[in-house]
């Protein structure tokens, strides 16, 4: 079996190199230094480096192998920094789309990446028959907004989920404009939805008999 040789003690001035390591070889009678390179320094793997971190070319303080972190930011190269808030430039974090208020494809500047916002809507406003429910809104830490409003109740007129409630009609025009339970009459020159018996109504004015009694036209 061959025997390593070691030298100890070696010093040898080379610019820039804050530590010589004697590296062991296989013929005796012959020795090799490799000298290790210091924070910040350019490296191609671990053993370049006094840290034994070679983390995006550079000799790191750590190993800085968490998400949305890395070692060649200026004015810290040589330290495991956040990636900055909108950026990702190693792809830690997907985009998982507004409708899901996942992750948005960039790092959050806390070594963690950004959820979608209160301002990206993840359910359109929409129409239940008559009622129209609002639009739900992210909540900025990965999930849709509870509903927290029942909704407007258009009737007696009707909900296009476009427009929201209807404020107008035309009779016989086959649109349905109205609320299931209203029609659609003139009135001053103007088409106007009118509650049927049993509609729910707040006014006379809101049904056909013009009989509003406990909240349901007569």
């Amino acid at each position: 079996m061959k025997q390593a040789c070691w030298r100890s003690n070696v010093a040898v001035a080379v610019a820039a190199i804050v530590v010589i390591a004697v590296v062991d070889v296989a013929a005796c009678g012959k020795t090799e230094t490799a000298a290790k390179k210091s924070l910040g320094a350019t490296c191609a793997a671990a053993a370049d480096c006094t840290t034994g971190n070679c983390v995006d070319q550079v000799c790191c303080n750590t190993r800085c192998d968490g998400g949305c972190e890395r070692c060649d930011y200026q004015p810290n190269v040589g330290s495991c920094t956040a990636v900055p808030t909108g950026q990702d430039p190693d792809n830690d974090c997907a985009d998982q789309g507004s409708a899901t208020c996942g992750t948005n494809g960039t790092c959050n500047g806390n070594r963690s990446c950004s959820y979608y916002s209160s301002s990206f809507v993840c359910v359109a406003a929409m129409c239940e028959g008559a009622v129209l429910r609002p639009a739900r809104n992210c909540d900025g830490v990965g999930a849709c907004s509870p509903v927290v409003d029942a909704g407007t109740d258009c009737t007696p007129y009707g909900c296009d989920n476009t427009t929201g409630c209807t404020t107008s009609c035309v009779p016989d025009g086959g649109v349905a404009a109205c609320a299931s339970n209203a029609s659609c009459v003139v009135e001053n020159d103007a088409g106007v939805c009118k509650g049927q018996t049993s509609a729910n109504c707040t006014s006379n004015a809101q049904c056909l008999s013009s009989a509003c009694d406990g909240g349901l036209c007569q």
